[in-house]
């Protein structure tokens, strides 16, 4: 089993957020966007529980 290990270089070496970019990819786009607007109500760590569950389940092969 291949897992992904997705590192905060947002906004330090990357011009864009990581999870942009992985979502465009995987055509979730509209889903983090939802997220991205119920963030402003939600503390961090719910965010980040609800990106990961946005990505469970997507194989690292398809970024390959």
């Amino acid at each position: 089993m291949k897992w992904l290990a997705i590192l905060d270089m947002d906004g330090t070496l990357l011009k864009h957020r990581t999870i942009d970019i992985l979502s465009e990819k995987l055509g979730l786009s509209r889903e983090l966007k939802k997220i991205d607007e119920a963030s402003k109500h939600m503390n961090g760590y719910e965010i980040r529980l609800k990106i990961a569950k946005l990505l469970t389940g997507f194989k690292v092969s398809i970024l390959e």
